[in-house]
């Protein structure tokens, strides 16, 4: 290809796989050049309690070290410690989440309780744990991915097809019913441009390296099956330095591929994706999405750099610091644990056995000697140093870690909390954008590929268990999906204390329904549980507001809520553009549940019906019935 022509408007596959591996290594040495590979490696070491260096120390047991066996090699893995606290800042609860519908009608608003049952389903099905993979990583690395695509080759066999290749042979080869895939990514596997040093979520082009199995591949793509199970895994241990590749092909049942997604963009109006495994392009199309389906968790970037900043990276100082005082005072008390006793020459001393004590006997008294120099002391005091750094680093507290007395008040311990909160709330920001982008993806790709029925279960501790019946086009009606981070009070168990206490000392905790309710908003962190009843009437009413507008009316039942359609037809009658017959249908309905309403408040029967559907009295007859009892 000349220098004229745009490299991803390659049609040749082979041609277009060279270029591709060219890129690939290009990225690759972009990221050893910069110092980028070495500290990845050296974060993901420390963070799971191995020799950053790549030796054997580890904090999972001793090893003796030296080349005499002098020393023991050990870890205190301060570090992981407070990522993980930090972690639990920001994926220590769901954040809540609901679907935006592009229009406010009965219709609608029915998607979008289908909408948030389908995303619950997906993040109670392993969507979560992806998310909090990612965060993980974002976390030791400075960046986390999500690649939320549509996997044709997933779910349950429908079918079967045979086909007719180039070759004239026939090929047969599975149908799947597919699923929508999310996997976390570290940010070596999003392979990208190093010259575009613009926001990561914008690049024109990204390349996920994802591992595939090599058996099933040859059953999706029976054209290039030979290809595929001879092809070398040329998955090399990048990450870790160590150049690593098979001679033999057949023993690797998982093989390294590459998903390539170009955006639609001037030069490629079209878009493209291309699978590649080894030096073979099995799959060549253009991109079916709108977007690249990559999120990224990055709360900073380096400038000048397409790569995120770790927030925990300068920790990593201190816990090398750490590592050589803690290998110190593993080494001294070990060598001078046991007391070592200083008795000068001709001091005659005899010790023995009387009387079930031990004597010892002599000219003067024998000294103890300490040869481990103050070691002990000094390297506690050097520990509470480190540790008070570190907390300084990640703005955690002793609460937020776990470390405080059991006399700590709850007002105190919120406040704590919510301060380290507050301190990582660019982090839990840059988690919410992420889930954010891979949820509104996944509505449009089941909107685009589930082409059949499916159901799904609408049900909780507050409502009565339904099915729903759905397809993918039935989300068109959804523009996206609104998270919010909520209050700090949903997150820390300080604040939920002092919460409780509120709620105990205003009487509040009697009624098990409450109880029930509560817990279930702070476990979910949604208001879900107490506005299911009012969305579905709410919904209820704009479906029979609807009817009326098109003439037709409904038979008004007592246990409507009648105060709520009495106001909503009112609305309906100051439409201006209302016809006669219809401003009359909505005077006559209005009438009935006067009617209605008024019957039920004056018999005990009706009243105890208005209470138990949450409805108060007529205004008319509470108003006689106060003039009676004067």
């Amino acid at each position: 290809m000349d220098d004229f022509t745009y490299w991803a408007a390659e049609r040749d596959p082979d041609k277009l796989a060279s270029l591709l591996k060219q890129r690939i290594e290009r990225f690759r040495d972009a990221c050893n050049d910069t110092g980028r590979r070495m500290l990845w490696s050296r974060a993901i070491r420390m963070f799971y309690g191995l020799d950053p260096e790549g030796g054997y120390r580890s904090s999972h047991y001793v090893n003796v070290e030296g080349a005499q066996g002098q020393f023991l090699g050990a870890r205190l893995n301060l570090y992981r410690s407070f990522c993980k606290s930090m972690l639990t800042m920001i994926v220590g609860s769901r954040p809540p989440h609901n679907c935006v519908p592009s229009a406010y009608d009965a219709d609608t608003n029915e998607v979008v309780e289908i909408g948030n049952a389908y995303l619950d389903k997906a993040l109670d099905d392993g969507v979560e744990a992806t998310a909090g993979e990612s965060a993980t990583r974002f976390m030791v690395m400075g960046e986390g991915w999500l690649l939320t695509t549509w996997d044709d080759g997933a779910g349950k066999i429908v079918a079967g097809e045979e086909f007719q290749g180039p070759d004239g042979q026939v090929y047969s080869r599975p149908i799947a019913e597919g699923e929508v895939r999310v996997l976390s990514l570290r940010p070596d596997q999003v392979i990208r441009d190093p010259d575009d040093t613009g926001d990561p979520s914008d690049h024109r082009w990204l390349c996920a390296s994802v591992q595939r199995s090599r058996w099933d591949l040859a059953a999706q793509y029976p054209l290039y099956a030979e290809e595929i199970l001879r092809a070398k895994d040329d998955e090399r241990r990048w990450l870790y330095g160590v150049e690593y590749n098979r001679a033999s092909t057949y023993n690797s049942e998982m093989i390294g591929t590459y998903e390539l997604y170009h955006r639609k963009t001037l030069a490629l109006p079209n878009g493209l994706f291309a699978l590649m495994v080894g030096d073979t392009i099995v799959s060549l199309t253009d991109l079916q999405y709108d977007e690249l389906p990559f999120d990224p968790m990055i709360s900073e970037r380096e400038p000048g750099s397409p790569f995120g900043y770790c927030p925990s990276w300068d920790m990593m100082a201190i816990q090398t610091s750490v590592d050589s005082v803690w290998m110190q005072m593993a080494t001294n008390r070990e060598n001078f644990g046991t007391p070592n006793i200083f008795l000068p020459v001709g001091s005659n001393i005899e010790p023995y056995n009387g009387g079930g004590a031990r004597v010892i006997q002599g000219t003067q008294p024998p000294v103890v000697v300490d040869m481990s120099n103050g070691g002990i002391e000094s390297g506690e005091r050097f520990m509470a140093m480190a540790q008070q750094g570190m907390q300084r680093i990640s703005g955690l507290s002793d609460a937020s870690i776990g470390d405080v007395s059991s006399s700590t008040a709850g007002v105190a311990l919120a406040q704590q909390q919510s301060v380290s909160q507050q301190y990582s709330a660019g982090n839990a920001l840059a988690y919410v954008r992420m889930m954010q982008g891979s949820l509104r993806k996944q509505l449009r790709i089941a909107q685009r590929f589930i082409r059949d029925e499916r159901m799904i279960h609408i049900a909780g501790k507050n409502r009565a268990a339904m099915v729903r019946r759905f397809k993918g086009e039935d989300f068109r009606a959804l523009e996206g999906v609104n998270i919010e981070l909520g209050s700090a009070s949903t997150r820390d168990s300080g604040s939920r204390h002092v919460i409780a206490n509120e709620l105990l000392q205003a009487g509040m905790l009697g009624d098990p329904k409450v109880i029930e309710t509560y817990m279930e908003m702070i476990a979910t962190g949604r208001n879900q549980p107490a506005t299911n009843g009012p969305f579905v009437r709410e919904t209820q009413a704009e479906r029979l507001m609807q009817e009326v507008q098109e003439g037709r009316g409904y038979i008004v039942s007592p246990s409507m809520q009648h105060a709520m359609m009495i106001a909503r037809l009112a609305d309906t009658e100051a439409d201006p553009s209302i016809d006669t017959q219809t401003l009359a249908l909505v005077q006559q309905l209005q009438q009935q549940h006067g009617d209605i309403w008024m019957q039920m408040s004056s018999t005990p029967q009706g009243q105890g019906l208005l209470f138990a559907t949450g409805q108060q009295p007529h205004p008319a007859a509470m108003m006689m019935m106060q003039q009676a009892q004067q």
